[in-house]
């Protein structure tokens, strides 16, 4: 039973850590999905056949909605978790969301510490005068603690 247990945690934390680093992306497709879901609706029935796209308009646009309503829940949880964090972690998100897109790693060490830690180093010295560079250890725990809130607000938001 303790495995089964670890093993949801650990699903949880892997599907709110995707959430985190997508949710640019997301939240954009979720945009444009509510805008094309309000022209979904019945169709004229003229007599030809309109291929596999026949009937139940009404079904379509409820479930569409219902899926729509799932990614609003965890839209709302990745941006209460942002409000919570700090201008550095803030500045260390985006990195991580940029290192995520650029796809550094080769194997062994994920390769997201060493872009995020140099690009992090260049936004610190850009924003404050001086630079700082924070260990691994410390990205590995922000990014734990980021994760961490997204999961409970994710728990309290019925996301998970």
């Amino acid at each position: 039973m303790g495995a089964a247990l670890k093993i949801n945690y650990q699903d949880e934390n892997k599907q709110a850590a995707k959430w985190l680093l997508e949710y640019p992306e997301r939240r954009q497709a979720y945009l444009e999905r509510m805008n094309s879901i309000q022209f979904l609706g019945a169709v004229v029935c003229d007599g030809m056949p309109h291929g596999t796209d026949t009937g139940r308009p009404a079904e379509k646009k409820g479930i569409r909605l219902a899926d729509l309503d799932y990614d609003k829940r965890w839209i709302i949880a990745i941006e209460m978790a942002e409000q919570t964090l700090s201008r550095r972690k803030r500045a260390f998100l985006d990195i991580r969301r940029m290192a995520e897109l650029v796809k550094t790693s080769t194997g062994g060490r994920p390769g997201w510490i060493d872009y995020t830690m140099s690009r992090y180093s260049d936004w610190h010295e850009r924003e404050y005068g001086y630079c700082n560079i924070p260990t691994r250890q410390t990205f590995y725990k922000w990014w734990d603690e980021m994760v961490n809130i997204v999961v409970r607000i994710a728990i309290r938001q019925s996301c998970l």
